[in-house]
């Protein structure tokens, strides 16, 4: 057996190796322990730290505290590993050590180990080499790492690793928690929020947002333990915190309509609106559970445009007094040379800007131009409020403009703001004769009367009337402007038909001119030129006899009679309050004064009412006549004006004495007297006067039926006239060998003729149907004759024919509505005999019924429907005459006639208005001194067709025609 060899003064090398082996092993085993156990307890401290804010939501001491205490342990284990390393394992208790671990007997080990060590000190010698040999052997056979225990690092191990899983196990079930707590662990002055089991998703709305501009921030909470009430905590830049509540969106509702179920699912919103954001601001959104991390409200401060306003001073000659306001829809539009003052602001002060002008190309300032004209204004900021800046230009020009500001620290505007530049031309005045009609005939010796009206944009300065006779350059005459503004005037003046100087054939020529205030000179406009011709009395009656209809007599008549029994009414109840006045015995008391006074205007108002009735009555019978019946209505009407006048004069006396004793406070005989006076005072309110006043109103109701009934007989016979020319017309469109057919058009427009005639006729038998009805009881023999001519219209039913006649030349049959046509004309030629029936049968059934006109009334009336129709046929065709003279104006007719605008009773029943009567022209209608002014519309023609004068009332066209041929004759024969 090989012995190792002795080494005196140490351990064998085997067993040197050995201990030496086996005390680096135990030191790996230590380190690996201490490592182990140390991440073990560093982990368990991180979560223990992580759990605790999580719960609690330590504040920043907390956080401190709990950071110190990690950073304390982290070394301390990290020394506390460490120390391990420098650890030197005792040689004996080694081999104390792996004896037992290895249960070797005797202790060759701990012998051979101590022996080494003792030589020389009184030991046996071989038994010192004996037993380090033993030694030797044992240790020679044994591996250093059996001195290492497996357990405790294996242990230590898995528990490391057993902790770091739990770590990162716990990352990924709680993410959440360890992304709240780490940030505040690893700041915990950070502002860092809390764990909390809520969502924050948070919004800025705009992002960024402008100074000055709105702004909304949006949070919408999720998660358990919802509540409805949230705040912005804004964190400010010293530190403190402003809590501002936030207001509560409206609650989502689920499908079954359940609002609690729906926040589980849909959390809740909340929103805050800054109406006007100033800077930029940190904030975070806290609820009772939890709150937000912090967010940022970023504002730029980038110009915008919050308001532009305008002033316009406009130019002196206008007179108009400044006035301003914001831009509406970008449009500026004054009137040309204003100085338009614009003012910009802004979110932010604003360092200033600039208006670009350009003006449109084609006009620059006025003149023409190739290229827009451009040019620049610069804004000035306002000393007072730096947000604020204006600029000023005058307008000459219409285009557009573009405003762009800067900011005060030279930031630029996002975009411009601009819009049109309406430039408003002074447009020069407007002036108008508005009576009477450009043509106007007027019989000798009669006023006529011209009113002007003017207009102008800004103001009128001039307004003349220039007229000459027969030819001679027209005078001017400055007329004064009356109006209630400045850019609106009338005048009225008068234009005599002086019987001395001007004869019948003699024409007036005149026209009006306006000019406005627009320097240097102003602007005019002339009117056309307008004619009075002038015609002798004599014509101008026989002109109304064709036009005057009796139906405008009664009206007048009913009218009168209707004011007259308003004003007796009005007298009896002021003879009522008289008679109480009269019964009061004493001197009058406050009251009976108060009575009295108001009695004196009640009487004031009755003078004028009475005055205004007695003129009217005199125009009535002073005027010319045109009618042989009217004598007896014009010495009643001459009448009625004298009683009503006497009724003035003793209103007038009672109403002075009234008001004398109302003053002094004592009723005077001479007041007693004149109530008796008035009272007396009955004209024309007596009984004689009542029924002349109600002969004279059933003679005109009689002659007007029967003037209806002659006219609608005489309408028919006109009517039948014309159907056998309008089937004379057509039988030309029949088709023969060689001959071109009519055109479409032609035949549409005889077909328009022919249901023209067909309503026409219906209306003549509506009117005959109607008028024997109406004087069945008066005129029973007149009634009789038209019922039976309507009857026989009836029966013959022409209406049918002119409805084929109509159809088939529509439909282009010629031959088959020219034979309707002929059919229908036949059938009316039928009847003429007894169309001549209706008027014969008036004679002296008219004049027995009357009792205030002549003999001979039925004849007369008869004779003037006659004229009538004969006007109306002569209407209905397209003849020409002396119509070139004034084709292009109208004609009206000015006299001593009363003003006849309303249509007849027979064309308001046609029309679908009535049967009664129109209004005839009351005391307040009268202007021009009771002239009668009568305008294209003042006729309305029974028949239809084409005009041979166009605008010359129809129903006086014969006798103009008459009129104009005699004028161009004499003209003809001074030559």
């Amino acid at each position: 057996m090989n012995r190792p060899e002795e080494q005196p003064g140490g351990p064998p090398d085997p067993l040197a190796r050995l201990l030496t082996g086996a005390a680096r092993w135990l030191r790996l085993a230590e380190l690996t322990v201490r490592t182990g156990r140390g991440i073990t307890v560093m982990i368990a401290a991180l979560l223990a730290a992580v759990i605790l804010d999580a719960m609690t939501g330590l504040p920043p001491v907390g956080l401190v505290v709990l950071d110190v205490a990690l950073a304390v342990a982290l070394p301390a284990s990290v020394i506390w590993v460490a120390l391990a390393l420098r650890q030197r394992g005792n040689p004996r208790a080694l081999a104390i050590w792996l004896e037992q671990r290895l249960d070797i007997a005797g202790n060759p080990l701990i012998n051979a180990l101590d022996l080494s060590h003792t030589a020389g000190d009184g030991v046996s010698e071989p038994l010192r080499r004996r037993a380090i040999a033993q030694g030797a052997d044992a240790a020679g056979g044994v591996h250093p790492r059996v001195a290492m225990e497996r357990r405790p690092w294996r242990r230590a191990a898995w528990s490391a690793v057993g902790a770091s899983a739990l770590m990162l196990l716990s990352c990924a079930l709680m993410p959440g928690v360890f992304r709240a707590v780490v940030p505040r662990l690893a700041d915990p002055w950070g502002d860092h929020p809390p764990f909390t089991l809520l969502s924050f998703d948070v919004a800025v709305d705009p992002r960024p947002a402008y100074v000055g501009r709105a702004a909304s921030i949006r949070a919408r909470i999720d998660g358990p333990g919802v509540t409805e009430e949230a705040s912005i905590v804004f964190v400010e830049p010293d530190g403190s915190r402003r809590r501002v509540p936030l207001l509560l969106a409206p609650r989502p509702v689920d499908g079954g309509g359940n609002a609690a179920q729906a926040d589980a699912v849909h959390g809740r919103d909340f929103v805050l609106t800054i109406d006007r954001a100033e800077r930029s601001r940190r904030f975070y959104v806290e609820a009772p559970s939890g709150r937000s991390e912090v967010h940022e409200l970023t504002v730029l401060p980038v110009p915008l445009f919050e308001r532009i306003a305008a002033r316009y001073d406009f130019p002196a000659y206008t007179g108009w007094a400044s006035r301003g306001g914001p831009v509406d829809r970008g449009v500026i539009s004054a009137l040309e040379g204003t100085r338009v003052t614009l003012t910009v602001t802004s979110n932010v002060p604003l360092r200033g800007g600039v208006i670009s002008l350009s003006s449109i190309a084609g006009i620059a300032d006025g003149k023409p131009a190739t290229q827009p004209a451009s040019r620049q204004v610069r804004l000035t900021p306002d000393a007072a409020d730096p947000r604020r800046a204006t600029a000023a230009f005058t307008v000459e020009s219409s285009g557009e403009y573009s405003i762009a500001i800067t900011g005060v620290d030279g930031t630029p505007g996002l975009k411009p703001s601009g819009g049109r530049l309406v430039c408003v031309r002074d447009a020069p005045p407007e002036v108008e004769i508005v009576e009477p009609d450009p043509v106007v005939i007027a019989p000798e010796g009669w006023p006529v009367q011209v009113q002007i009206e003017a207009r102008d944009d800004i103001g009128l300065s001039r307004l003349s009337l220039h007229r000459g006779v027969n030819g001679k350059t027209p005078t001017p005459e400055e007329l004064p402007l009356i109006g209630e503004r400045p850019g609106s005037a009338r005048a009225t003046r008068g234009l005599a038909v002086d019987a001395a100087s001007m004869h019948a054939g003699d024409v007036i020529r005149y026209f009006a001119v306006a000019r406005d205030n627009k320097p240097p000179d102003g602007q005019s406009t002339d009117t056309p030129v307008h004619e009075i011709r002038v015609i002798s009395m004599n014509e101008y009656l026989d002109l109304m006899q064709s036009q005057l209809r009796v139906e405008d007599l009664e009206a007048e008549w009913k009218q009168l009679e209707a004011d007259l029994a308003a004003l007796q009414a009005e007298r009896a109840a002021m003879l009522e309050e008289m008679r109480k006045l009269q019964e009061k015995a004493g001197p009058p008391n406050g009251d009976d004064k108060k009575r009295m006074a108001d009695l004196a205007k009640r009487l004031e108002q009755y003078e004028k009412k009475a005055e205004e009735l007695a003129e009217r009555a005199r125009k009535q019978a002073d005027r010319p006549m045109v009618f042989d019946f009217e004598d007896e209505f014009r010495r009643a009407a001459g009448e009625t004006a004298e009683g009503l006048r006497e009724q003035r004069e003793a209103a007038k006396s009672l109403r002075g004495e009234m008001e004398r004793a109302a003053k002094e406070d004592r009723a005077s005989s001479d007041m007693k007297k004149q109530m008796e006076r008035f009272a007396k005072t009955d004209r024309p309110f007596q009984e004689e006067d009542k029924q002349r006043m109600g002969a004279a109103k059933r003679d005109l109701e009689t002659l007007r039926m029967a003037d209806d009934l002659q006219d609608a007989a005489q309408r028919l016979q006109s009517l039948a006239e014309r159907q056998r020319d309008l089937a004379t017309r057509m039988a030309v469109a029949r088709k023969k060998q060689g001959a071109e057919p009519p055109s479409p058009e032609r035949m549409q427009r005889l077909a328009r003729e022919q249901e023209e005639l067909r309503r026409e006729l219906e209306d003549v038998v509506s009117d005959l149907q109607h008028g024997a009805e109406s004087a069945g009881e008066r005129l029973p023999k007149m009634s009789e004759s038209a019922r039976q001519l309507a009857d026989e219209i009836e029966k013959l039913d022409v209406s049918s024919d002119q409805l084929d006649g109509a159809r088939l030349a529509r439909q282009g049959d010629g031959p088959g509505a020219s034979g309707a046509s002929e059919k229908a004309a036949s059938k009316l030629e039928g009847l003429l005999s007894q169309c001549e029936a209706v008027g014969e049968a008036a004679g002296n059934e008219i004049d027995r019924e009357l009792s205030l006109a002549k003999p001979g009334t039925g004849q007369m009336l008869r004779d003037m429907a006659k004229r009538r129709a004969a006007a109306a046929v002569r209407r209905g065709g397209e003849g020409g005459g002396s119509a070139g003279a004034v084709a292009t104006g109208k004609v009206g007719v000015v006299g001593p006639m009363p003003r006849s605008d309303r249509e007849s009773r027979a064309e308001a029943r046609r029309r679908g208005e009535g049967k009664g009567p129109g209004r005839a022209a009351s005391v307040d209608d009268e202007t021009s001194g009771g002239a009668e002014r009568m305008g294209s519309s003042a006729a309305t023609p029974r028949g239809g067709g084409g005009a041979g004068m166009p605008g010359v009332p129809a129903t006086y066209r014969e006798l103009t025609e008459a009129y104009f041929r005699r004028l161009a004759e004499d003209a003809q024969e001074q030559r």
